[in-house]
């Protein structure tokens, strides 16, 4: 889902709002400087493991889900055959997603 830079932020429920990323100037997931390493969590964090990524949520979701380079980037290329893995979450500034 997260993977087409042209898709619009007017789709996904971050965007709206006073705090909404369509409000900071941001139109599509490409238009966000940490693409491709965007997705969705239960609460806009950043997130990381033994290997640190910072990921813009982009939309609302029970669990993170990110896009699938961001996921390989976050296991370190070990590929997608799981389909999750253990992670701890934090919020950080905006600045560590480029914003």
């Amino acid at each position: 889902m997260y993977t087409n830079p042209n898709s619009s932020l007017a789709a996904v429920s971050c965007s709206g709002g006073s705090n909404g990323l369509l409000t900071k100037g941001y139109t599509t997931f490409g238009s966000i400087p940490s693409f491709p390493n965007i997705g969705a969590s239960n609460t806009p964090a950043s997130y990381g493991v033994q290997t640190t990524i910072f990921i813009t949520a982009v939309d609302a979701a029970y669990t993170f889900n990110v896009s699938p380079q961001a996921f390989n980037e976050l296991n370190n290329g070990t590929g997608f055959e799981s389909g999750k893995i253990a992670a701890e979450a934090i919020q950080v500034a905006a600045s560590n997603c480029g914003m």
